[in-house]
């Protein structure tokens, strides 16, 4: 079974959140454990949906506008947790997989989009 990690601001009510959340619970299941991270989790319209379907949500606080924190959290979840493949969308959360990729030491497949 493939693990895989999708990245994004937050699970607020937003048409982006809403692509990743459609996404997520037509993945998660028998063929693909899906996870999230979000850096905004105050804002969770879809948090409940994806709990309840068994997606785990890993959350994190940013705490300033440029937060190199949120970078450091993101490589040390994608070494911990082995993940076969990121997904992140919106241009932030790119910007944070793709580099969080490159310096984690599992470097794994990315898909982003904008």
């Amino acid at each position: 079974m493939s693990k895989a990690l999708f990245i994004i601001d937050s699970l607020g009510s937003g048409g982006a959140q809403r692509q990743l959340a459609n996404l997520a619970l037509g993945l998660h299941g028998e063929a693909c454990e899906v996870e999230f991270f979000v850096y905004y989790p105050e804002h969770n319209y879809f948090e409940p949906v994806l709990e309840a379907a068994g997606v785990k949500i890993h959350k994190y606080t940013k705490r300033g506008r440029y937060s190199p924190s949120v970078l450091f959290a993101l490589i040390c979840l994608i070494d911990r947790e082995q993940y076969s493949f990121c997904l992140s969308f919106l241009d932030t959360p790119n910007f944070y997989c793709e580099f969080a990729s490159l310096l984690s030491r599992q470097f794994p497949p990315l898909i982003v989009s904008e």
